[in-house]
Formats: C-alpha cells, structure tokens, sequence
C-alpha cells in the first residue's frame, strides 16, 4: 500500500472554513480530491464535493496553491512561518509514515464556487507507505490551531505504547497531554472551545458514500475507519501569561 496524501484548510474570521483533500492512492492513476465546507451557521449542515479529476498542490515561493477546477476551487497558502522538516513517524522492514507541515501558519486567498474566500489555514503532507491497520495505533488523534502569531500541532497515538507529539511555532514541546478538550505541554496551554462536528462515521458511508465502485478497489479495513472531525474556537496560554485566540480543527480516528 502507498499513499500520497495532502491535506489543506482555511478559516475565515466568522468561522466558516472549507477542507481540501488530495490523494494517490497504490497503483490508481487518478488524483482523489475532496472538499468539506461549512458556513459560520453551526446548525446549518457542511456539504461534500469529490472528483476523481484532483489535482495536488504545488509549491511555490513562501507556500503553496492548489487550484481544482472540479471542485471549483483555487488559492494560495502563503505561509507566516517556515515549513517543518520532513519527520518519520514509524518505520519497520514494511514500510514508513512520513509526514510535513508545508504551511503550519498561512494565510490564505482562494475562490471557492466563484466567489472570495480568505482567512488563516494550514497544509501538511503524509506519505504512508504501509496499511494502517499494520501500524501501532488503536486510534489517533490529530489537530492544529493557528492563530496571527501562533500555531500549534499534535499528533497522538493511542496503543499499548503511545506516541505523542506537540509542535508550538514549529518547536517541539516537552511533556505533552492531549485530550478531547485541549492540548498542554510544559509552556503552554490549548483550551478549545464548544466544538462544531464537522463529519463524523464511516469512511465508507463519509468520504467514500458516493463512489461505489471506488470501494470495491479499496481495502475493507479501509473503508471501517471511523472518524470524527470538529472545528472550535482556540485560546493558547503560554507560561509568560501571554494569550492569543485562532481556530482549532481536531479530529479522532479510530483503526480497531
């Protein structure tokens, strides 16, 4: 199994935001594409659009862009804070997870459906080169806040033997705990606020409903994977008593 996948958000200040998808998945010679966008009505439901005609980001000077005219969309991410290294997360004879953050802290102007959209975002990379369900994870939990002058990234891995790691502005931090309502670390705190469910369930009847003939060409065990994602409200404490307020998107995946 190989998979190439870029992940890519924004938030605009009233909270309504979009998620975008880009993936190669084994020997399929399309790019899998997808955006998530929701307004800043919270009891007004996100919509979904997919195409098999996706395009991946590029970069570019100080960011990246992405532009998928299937999904009507087109913007550049250029980011506030230099990308993070290319860290491996697990490695063994059959495979590595490799993962990047290409703009931890952006700023972002794009066309969604014609029309202006902007506000702060992130964009990362994660190269998988081994099934999920090979790797020491139970379940994850992912995150970012980012904020005018802070961003904040975790990753935690629940197993018999956890994995956990918090980047604050691109540094790691010591000591960190994350929990479905907040990340802390030695220096710093990350309160979040009421949560917004974005998508929760299936692969299968979420990411995938629409395309039955893709799932049969995909792994059953795939396809199980359970997920929920929330956008919410960040406030960041830090231990010099400084505040600064941005927008959280968080999500829980279940493999077992």
């Amino acid at each position: 199994m190989h998979l190439e996948k870029y992940y890519i958000d924004v938030v605009r200040p009233d909270g309504s935001g979009c998620i975008g998808y880009a993936a190669r998945l084994g020997g399929l010679a399309a790019t899998i594409a997808a955006t998530l966008e929701w307004t800043a009505d919270p009891g007004q439901a996100c919509t979904q659009h997919r195409t098999l005609r996706g395009r991946r980001p590029a970069a570019v000077a100080a960011g990246l862009t992405w532009e998928c005219a299937a999904l009507e969309i087109a913007g550049r991410w250029t980011t506030a804070e230099p990308a993070h290294a290319q860290r491996v997360l697990w490695s063994d004879a059959r495979g590595a997870v490799r993962w990047q953050v290409l703009a931890p802290r952006a700023r972002v102007e794009a066309r969604l459906h014609g029309r202006p959209f902007s506000g702060w975002g992130y964009a990362e990379k994660l190269t998988v080169d081994i099934a999920p369900w090979h790797l020491p994870i139970d379940a994850l939990r992912w995150g970012r806040f980012v904020a005018p002058t802070h961003s904040v990234v975790w990753i935690d891995w629940a197993h018999a033997t956890p994995h956990r790691w918090v980047w604050h502005n691109g540094l790691a931090c010591e000591a960190p705990v994350i929990a479905p309502t907040g990340v802390s670390w030695r220096e710093g705190r990350l309160d979040f606020g009421v949560p917004r469910t974005l998508r929760t369930g299936r692969l299968a009847a979420t990411v995938f409903a629409r395309w039955p003939g893709l799932q049969r060409l995909l792994p059953p065990r795939l396809l199980a994977l359970d997920e929920s994602k929330w956008c919410v409200s960040g406030i960041l404490t830090l231990a010099d008593h400084s505040v600064a307020s941005g927008r959280v998107i968080h999500e829980h995946v279940r493999l077992r």
